[in-house]
């Protein structure tokens, strides 16, 4: 079942390649013949490389699946949903049109979250301005494997030599 939902944006975009990870505190749930009031934090699934939304933005999503969070049966295997529990997200949602999400309003003032947020994704796309993209994809990679670094293992990142000749090219 489809459901249009409205909320505040609790934290940054957390960005990862062609995936946006958008945390939103639901405020409304709007079903095919009703609406009400609802509270909680959702993490929403968006297929695309880059949102303009910043924390504070109310954003409204329409036809969105929402499911609850579900864990791994693998015994001694991450337990995704306690992890996201932990974070008090007990439901998700995938958007694959980026369309679907809208902003209804911004907040006024000054916000220290909205800033840096406003710093990080004028950083990003000047970084996609200037590096080649796979150097971009492979650092990506790197960083969102970070976590495994946790786990004992090493993330080595390859840059090729062309790929360091690119980039003196464009830096001169």
């Amino acid at each position: 079942r489809r459901v249009t939902v409205e909320g505040t944006l609790d934290r940054a975009v957390d960005a990862r390649g062609d995936r946006q990870y958008v945390y939103l505190r639901l405020q409304r749930l709007e079903g095919e013949q009703s609406a009400q009031s609802v509270t909680g934090l959702v993490r929403l699934n968006v297929h695309t490389t880059a949102l303009p939304f910043l924390p504070g933005d109310v954003v409204r999503v329409t036809r969105l699946h929402l499911h609850q969070v579900h864990g791994s049966q693998n015994p001694g295997g991450f337990d995704f949903e306690r992890f996201m529990r932990w974070h008090g997200i007990s439901v998700v949602g995938g958007v694959s049109n980026p369309e679907r999400l809208s902003l209804q309003h911004r907040p006024e003032g000054f916000r220290l979250d909205r800033t840096l947020a406003q710093w990080r994704q004028h950083l990003r796309a000047g970084v996609r301005a200037l590096l080649p993209a796979p150097v971009i994809k492979k650092l990506a990679l790197a960083t969102a494997r970070r976590e495994a670094r946790c786990r004992g293992s090493v993330e080595i990142v390859f840059v090729s030599p062309r790929e360091i000749a690119t980039l003196n090219r464009r830096w001169r």
